[in-house]
């Protein structure tokens, strides 16, 4: 987690995987020291001073320090995508087409040849 000397609320909040309202009521929680951002209307825009104690709270977070992005409430699983043989491929595009599609295919397979068929696709020279 890379955090810079002074950064905006999202910037914090996207660097640890938190919500800007999270570090927002952290800052007022903890009394974190923030700095005013001159030039923004309203006078709300502020900057976090990150110091030891700041770095420190945020590496003792239930995240520890460390966001992987997403958390899951299941176990990790292995997602294996089986080999499929091009009969069942095939046969299976075919069973998605309309009868108009298949009727062109068809068509297309007696007049190109499947050799046709391939050089259309780039497959075939």
């Amino acid at each position: 987690m890379k955090l810079n000397a002074e950064m905006t609320p999202a910037a914090l909040a996207r660097a640890t995987g938190y919500t800007t309202q999270t570090i927002n009521k952290w800052i007022r929680q903890f009394n974190w020291q923030t700095l005013p951002v001159y030039g923004v209307k309203g006078g709300r825009a502020r900057v976090i001073v990150v110091d030891e104690r700041v770095k420190q709270f945020l590496l003792d977070t239930r995240r520890g320090g460390t966001f992987s992005g997403m958390y899951a409430a299941e176990p990790d699983a292995d997602y294996i995508a089986t080999p499929t043989s091009l009969e069942q491929l095939l046969a299976g595009a075919l069973s998605q087409m309309n009868e108009t599609e298949r009727e062109q295919l068809s068509t297309l397979l007696m007049r190109e040849g499947i050799n046709g068929i391939l050089r259309r696709l780039g497959i075939k020279a």
